[in-house]
């Protein structure tokens, strides 16, 4: 019994850190919409720069909420990565009606790259501004986003803004996993340690929203330094770090809009692609997080519906229980509440966890059993291939090359 009073009692400070940890990185999280727009006349020239594949149901939206910033001097440039769907004839018309967009259509894909970073180095090539701006074809932005986000880069002194979108969640699949993308970030990660340490293991960047000045994104290699990483956002955001560039997190509800996917196969599929490829594909340091995430997040809840089904309300072991699943509660509470989602799903708690940890299952049995993941149409060995090892390509770097703030490559 003196044990179990004792593991009880540890659990029940661990979670109180972490819920103090969760308020401080909350009133610290400043949010983007608080910044003032830039002036007309400190309006450096801003290349925004969407990769788009098989995206019919989404680029409308986000090229129009684009096209329509309150800023003077920027250019939109999309590119087509060999989509199989509506995806290049609905740019076609985007372009005749908006003379800020430009269409690229995307090269055949070479060995040794992911997808969505070939693409974006080829809207890197073909960009003129001296700030770049890659965001996701399922997002859609605030008039005054592009205004905003350059105060904010130039008022902190950084060299890439990253900001967690406002998610748009409905199917109950996306309203119990999509939040965790929040959740564990304000649990584990001190947010001020993120601007204002160096290290990279500090560091927290969303693929979403990634605004660098150029002569950082240069300086890091950009996405030609990392062809094959499954997660390049994470990857761009440590080497930002890496290379004694500042690195910026803000909190971009209701400027930034996204919604990541629509049903229960896309949301495993898209988070069975990422959670492994977070640890670099090594199942040790995977396995000790999900163990403790479960031991924190999930196991007071199984433990106090124990409790209740003996009868076993009186004894101290039980309180400490019921403020660990307190203080759990809270901490999702004020998540929901802070980042306008469904306060009803704080009560699904148990059951997202447990949902997570079947698409982690799912995820690190498709790396045992050499299987691999698919995305938008496009399969990758999730094995943590050295860089040397990758194949090289002078030719198609060459072709790529082009002046870096002159009239845009020809792609």
């Amino acid at each position: 019994m003196t044990f179990v009073l004792w593991y009880q009692g540890m659990i029940a400070l661990i979670l109180l850190i972490v819920l103090w940890n969760f308020a401080g990185n909350l009133r610290y999280f400043r949010r983007l919409s608080s910044y003032p727009c830039a002036a007309p006349e400190r309006q450096p020239f801003v290349s925004i720069l969407v990769p788009a594949r098989n995206e019919e149901r989404n680029i409308a939206r986000c090229i129009e909420s684009l096209v329509a910033q309150k800023y003077l001097e920027f250019e939109v440039i999309a590119l087509n990565d060999n989509s199989s769907d509506r995806t290049a004839e609905i740019l076609t018309e985007l372009q005749a009606r908006y003379h800020r967009l430009r269409v690229l259509p995307g090269k055949p894909l070479p060995a040794g790259w992911v997808g969505k970073n070939f693409a974006c180095h080829q809207l890197y090539r073909a960009a003129r501004g001296d700030f770049l701006f890659f965001t996701d074809a399922d997002t859609w932005h605030h008039p005054q986003t592009l205004a905003k986000s350059i105060v904010a880069l130039n008022s902190e002194g950084g060299d890439l803004l990253s900001a967690i979108p406002q998610e748009e969640v409905q199917s109950l699949s996306e309203r119990m996993v999509v939040p965790f993308m929040h959740f564990a970030v304000l649990c584990f990660l001190p947010l001020r340690w993120i601007w204002n340490h160096a290290s990279p293991l500090l560091s927290f960047s969303v693929g979403q929203f990634m605004f660098f000045r150029r002569t950082a994104y240069e300086r890091i290699g950009g996405h030609a330094a990392i062809p094959g990483e499954l997660v390049e956002d994470m990857a761009l955001g440590r080497r930002i770090k890496q290379t004694g560039c500042k690195l910026l997190l803000l909190d971009g509800n209701g400027m930034i809009f996204c919604r990541m996917y629509r049903s229960t196969r896309e949301v495993w599929a898209g988070f069975a692609k990422s959670i492994f490829a977070v640890f670099h594909f090594q199942l040790v340091p995977l396995v000790l997080l999900v163990t403790v995430a479960n031991f924190l997040f999930l196991v007071p809840f199984l433990t106090f519906l124990i409790f209740c089904l003996r009868g076993d309300w009186a004894g101290p072991a039980f309180w400490l229980v019921a403020l660990q699943m307190g203080a759990v509660l809270l901490a999702k509470l004020l998540m929901s509440t802070r980042f306008s989602y469904p306060l009803v799903d704080v009560l699904l708690h148990p059951f997202s966890l447990l949902h997570l940890d079947l698409i982690i299952f799912y995820s690190t049995l498709q790396h045992i059993l050499g299987i691999g993941v698919t995305w938008k149409g496009r399969r990758y060995q999730t094995a943590e291939t050295p860089m040397e090892d990758w194949v090289e390509l002078p030719e198609q770097e060459e072709a790529l090359e082009g002046p870096k703030n002159g009239p845009p490559a020809e792609l």
